[in-house]
């Protein structure tokens, strides 16, 4: 009895560990972003996003010196030919630099450009009610977090 509830439990979460949501469904999941969000350690910066439809979410980041901004990218989630892809307008740049999904989980998400020089991997978790956002190169190094909370 104890040793079927252990493998029960062991197999619940193998399974829960590998989902693998399909494009529309990561698009669905990728909703959770919409809001204004704010750092509340470490680097200070803020994202709000807005969910335009079922394939496209757009959005803007930015960090404040003072009452200047400091840095702002436009900011985009796109669902195009089954598959999704993050996108991000930087400063006076006029194309943005585009990453595609490569892991997605129920609550977080990995976007990757291993031909663009900084940064190669963007990835957005859930962790209960922070929005926790990383910047990284291809080995996963030079690791930049924003952990961010929600604004009422």
């Amino acid at each position: 009895m104890v040793r079927s509830v252990f493998i029960s439990i062991i197999a619940l979460f193998l399974l829960s560990n590998c989902f693998r949501p399909r494009a529309k469904e990561s698009m669905r999941n990728l909703s959770q972003l919409e809001g204004s969000w704010s750092s509340t350690k470490g680097v200070l910066f803020n994202e709000n996003w807005r969910v335009k439809n079922d394939t496209l979410l757009v959005g803007i980041g930015f960090s404040l010196q003072g009452n200047d901004t400091a840095f702002k990218e436009e900011l985009k989630i796109f669902l195009t030919d089954g598959q999704v892809f993050y996108a991000a307008k930087v400063g006076e740049n006029d194309q943005y630099v585009t990453f595609k999904l490569s892991e997605a989980k129920r609550n977080s998400w990995v976007f990757e450009n291993h031909d663009h020089d900084y940064p190669n991997i963007i990835s957005y978790r859930m962790v209960n009610d922070e929005l926790v956002a990383a910047t990284s190169n291809s080995n996963g190094n030079k690791k930049i977090e924003f952990v961010m909370k929600r604004k009422q």
